[in-house]
């Protein structure tokens, strides 16, 4: 064996231990390399075979340690001892064959695929082949062109398969599905299998289809020992015309040895003479670039035991037993790899790289230009460069690297696309949203439903929007990006027609999906607007359960495109606003229902009428007092009523008094409370409007409750269950059942209580209100923890502090607090108890809850008295004493009386003790409270 055939030899066994070990990255074969005897460099020269001498043993002995650890890190046996007796065997016949020609000064002779070895960047100009190993020979011959635009095919133009590349990242699970397939094919016998071997890697421009595909034949490159062949097809490419399958199978078979004179010129015959040639071949042939399946279908070899591996902007639905595979966006801590790799960056700043990483779009092209730039920069750092293109109004101008750009490839895949794609491509740019249908798209198109899904579908096979779901269309970030650039350079009167239909499709949408919803109220205050021009027809919204999941779908488009307009278009926001804002309250989505709010009073409050000003201050309002901003709550719909007042609008008025009722409940104004719903239910009331009477009953109930009216109570709420009934609404039904339940707690009535809120909380789960099944679960918490059963209380109380918390519900945050609170003070945990009703008593001040604070001091000055700390104690039920004095909480201030009585007769002052605890029990009495008779007994202990 000569020395050149030793060395490939040689080289071939290293690759077959690596391939053992289960095909490790480099990186992490050099994390496995124990003995420190390996470089990035040193590994790459030694599986690529750039060596006159032999290595050092010490080197190929730290590659034989890695491969065993990297093997043993996946679970492969191999056996360290074994392969590192075999390697040194090898090793030494290697190392004496290349002593003896270097001594004697006579040069290995290089294989054919050696000669003329050229690296080259940029574009390719004409047709080219880039093989490994071909066996058989390889016979250049200048070809005749058989088309004005088809280059010569000339010896320069055979190439080797590209270098991998050093830095390539992650994508894992992609490879791992990869390599498995093919290299399962390839070790059957024969090379035969069950599988196609044809293979294809898509994914939207810049996404590394290539540098993937080229890493993936590096790693397969022992399993094809007849070569690895690499055929650029110019799909999309700069200043070049995708090659037509005749040149290319002129290349592929001018590679494999067939003189051009003598090679046919019919595609049929080139085709039939190629599948020929590689009969009985094991070869990986990667065929980059492809336009279309008609490009690549002829070039397909007829042996399963080649592997053929295509790289396409295009989904190529059109073969049949094609493995597709898709890559996607990388995840952040990919992106970020890829970034410091090759910007070679030392900046320790995760944040400023994370925001760079998500302004990247997670796309590898455009971290690779970033990079590059960080690296020719030596004074920028990572939050310049953050900040840099984070300011920038046309971020694609910024990822960008000498004359390559992220903005040029997609160039690439817009101009290939038909006249009427490219418009709806750039159309899909105005929209708000982050994702489409194909409804929302035919309106903002102009163009009929059933037209715009093929075209949108078309896109989706060019990779330029993602399908999330069946469709379900988004364009990538810099994508949509792209669009939006595009279609700024049409005429401004297109652009604004096509927005108004889009935002005339979601109002209809909208109102019709809410008028199906359960709890909808028959009138509104808002005038009814004219549909205006909607697509030749829109999604089926004639049942509730369809109007709910079209709004699931849409609500954030919606939102969206109400922050878009607000400003222009004042009216039109609030009329969307006013449609989608049952939904957003019903959904929990309140913290977006209170930002649209805002956007939709701020630009009425400076272009538009009075009503539509105070319909905007209610709904804001409203949302205000979900949020726990009480007092901001009161002043908006205070400013709203006085409005509706001088319209004489009476619906307005109720809408406004039924919610500025329920504020000034939070914020303690028992009195006001109750008249502000008592004349917000008479109200609906003369209008018809039975489930607002109800709802408004239901709240006066509650303001009952709060005040120890607990006789009024069980009367309102006892009609407003009634109304709900016949209202057909299980969630006001479910919410009054709730209030009589902490009723029946309240005066002793476990049992019954537990019964009552157990019917309530099944029919919010019907219902599907989060914010009604975390309600009832607070009420059932406290009948366990009444009943001393403390594991189920603190349960209960947990579940609905999570539900309150992802609802950002700050006032139902602050009641399981505080219910957790006491249960771990019943159990002795005092500790955690003061924390948890510190974190109540703190979200109460915030969000102005004069009650919830008097509650929870009341709490704190139990605790505070079982540590025996009677002057912290004294001064925590003394202020829920004076707080209940202004808010008129008989039941609270009842306790705050009790608490004070005993803890001033404990620390000696009987007196003024006795006094405390007489207010109590008149107080307890007059509220039929079970507290009385122990307040009793204790006094006359005291008397003797």
């Amino acid at each position: 064996m000569g020395a050149q055939s030793q060395r490939d030899w040689f080289v071939q066994r290293l690759r077959r231990l690596l391939a053992a070990a289960g095909h490790p990255h480099q990186a992490q074969l050099l994390a496995c390399d124990t003995e420190q005897g390996l470089t990035r460099s040193s590994l790459s020269d030694l599986l690529a075979g750039k060596f006159v001498k032999a290595p050092p043993w010490e080197r190929i002995s730290a590659y034989v340690t890695a491969c065993v650890n990297a093997a043993h890190a996946r679970q492969c046996e191999l056996s360290l001892d074994e392969e590192r007796r075999r390697l040194r065997e090898d090793h030494a016949r290697l190392t004496e064959l290349l002593d003896t020609v270097v001594l004697g000064e006579t040069p290995a002779h290089p294989r054919a695929t050696d000669r003329g070895r050229t690296e080259i960047s940029g574009v390719i100009e004409g047709v080219t082949v880039q093989a490994g190993v071909i066996h058989g020979g390889v016979h250049i011959h200048h070809a005749v062109p058989e088309n004005a635009w088809l280059s010569r095919l000339t010896t320069a133009s055979i190439l080797s398969m590209p270098r991998d590349i050093a830095a390539f990242t992650g994508r894992d699970e992609e490879l791992g599905e990869l390599l498995n397939a093919i290299t399962a094919t390839a070790a059957s016998p024969g090379g035969e299998s069950t599988g196609s071997g044809i293979y294809a890697v898509d994914g939207m421009p810049g996404i590394g289809k290539t540098a993937f595909a080229v890493h993936a034949a590096h790693l397969l490159r022992d399993c094809f020992p007849d070569g690895l062949i690499f055929l650029p097809l110019h799909g999309h490419t700069s200043g070049q015309r995708p090659v037509d399958p005749t040149a290319a199978l002129g290349s592929l078979l001018a590679a494999t040895g067939v003189d051009a004179s003598t090679m046919p010129t019919a595609l049929d015959d080139r085709a039939a003479l190629w599948r020929h040639r590689m009969t009985g071949r094991k070869a990986l042939v990667l065929l980059d670039n492809a336009a279309s399946h008609e490009q690549v279908r002829p070039l397909f070899p007829s042996s399963q035991s080649c592997a053929v591996l295509i790289t396409s902007r295009r989904r190529l639905e059109g073969i049949d037993d094609l493995n597709p595979i898709t890559l996607g966006t990388l995840p952040l801590n990919q992106a970020a790899t890829l970034f410091n790799r090759l910007s070679r960056n030392r900046d320790d700043d995760p944040d400023a790289l994370a925001e760079l990483m998500g302004l990247c779009g997670y796309l590898p092209l455009a971290i690779s230009l970033l990079a590059g730039r960080l690296r020719h920069h030596p004074s920028w750092n990572l939050r310049y460069l953050a900040t840099k293109v984070a300011r920038t109004q046309d971020r694609l101008a910024e990822l960008r690297a000498e004359n390559l750009a992220v903005e040029s490839t997609f160039r690439l895949s817009y101009d290939d696309l038909p006249l009427e794609q490219r418009q709806l491509f750039r159309r899909l740019g105005l929209h708000p949203g982050a994702d489409i249908d194909a409804y929302a798209a035919a309106a903002l198109d102009g163009r009929p439903v059933d037209t715009t899904a093929g075209r949108l579908d078309a896109l989706y096979t060019d990779n330029l929007v993602d399908e999330l779901h069946p469709g379900r269309y988004r364009c990538h970030d810099l994508i949509r990006d792209y669009a939006r650039k595009l279609a700024s350079h049409d005429p401004t009167v297109d652009n604004t027609l096509a927005l108004d239909r889009l935002l005339d499709y979601y109002l209809h949408c909208t109102t019709t999906a809410s008028s199906q919803l359960p709890d909808h109220r028959s009138i509104n205050v808002l005038p009814p607007r004219s549909p205006g021009q909607l697509p030749d027809r829109i999604p089926g919204l004639d049942n509730a359960r369809a109007a709910r999941e079209w709004l699931d779908s849409e609500h954030a488009n919606i939102s969206a495109s109400i922050s878009r307009i607000a400003r222009n278009q004042p009216v039109r926001s609030l009329y969307l606003a006013d449609a989608v804002q049952p939904h957003l309250e019903f959904r929990g989505h309140w913290a977006l229902a209170h930002a649209i709010q805002c956007a939709a009073l701020e630009a009425i409050r400076h272009t538009s009428g009075k009503r539509e000003e105070a319909v905007a201050l209610t709904n804001l309002g409203r949302m205000q007092r979900r949020t726990g901003d009480h007092r901001e709550a009161e002043q908006s719909l205070t400013e709203a009523f006085a409005i509706q007042i001088q319209l004489g609008d009476e619906l307005g008025q109720a809408n406004a008094l039924a919610n500025l009722g329920s504020a000034r409940a939070r914020l303690g104004n028992y009195s006001g409370a109750a008249q502000d719903l008592t004349r917000a239910q008479e109200l609906y009331a003369r209008l018809g409007e039975l489930l607002g009477r109800a709802s408004a009953l239901k709240d006066l109930g509650e303001v009952q409750i709060l005040i120890g009216d607990y006789a009024n109570a069980t009367e309102t709420l006892t009609k407003a269950h009634a109304m709900n009934i016949a209202a057909g609404s299980r969630r006001g039904e479910a919410n009054t059942l709730i209030g009589l339940g902490r009723i029946q707690y309240m005066n002793g009535h476990y049992e019954k209580a537990a019964e009552t809120l157990n019917r309530a909380h099944a029919l919010h789960v019907q219902a599907g209100s989060r914010l009604g099944q975390a309600n009832t679960l607070v009420a059932l918490g406290r009948v366990y923890y009444l009943s001393s059963d403390y594991q189920h209380a603190g349960d209960t109380f947990t579940t609905a502090h999570e539900i309150f918390t992802d609802l950002g519900h700050r006032h139902g945050q602050a009641a399981t607090y505080k219910n957790i609170g006491r249960v771990h003070q019943a159990t002795g945990d005092l500790l955690t108890a003061v924390t948890q009703l510190t974190l109540a008593h703190d979200l109460h001040v915030e969000t102005g809850d004069r009650n919830g604070q008097a509650e929870v001091l009341n709490d704190l000055g139990l605790l505070e008295k079982d540590r025996s700390r009677l002057p912290e104690a004294i001064d925590k039920y003394r202020r829920a004493w004076e707080l209940t004095l202004e808010t008129g909480s008989l039941p609270q201030q009842a306790v705050a009386l009790e608490g004070l009585g005993r803890c001033l007769v404990e620390s000696g002052r009987t007196r003024e003790g006795s006094d405390r605890l007489r207010e109590a029990l008149t107080l307890y009495r007059q509220l039929q409270a079970p507290q009385a008779a122990q307040v009793a007994a204790f006094l006359e202990l005291l008397s003797r």
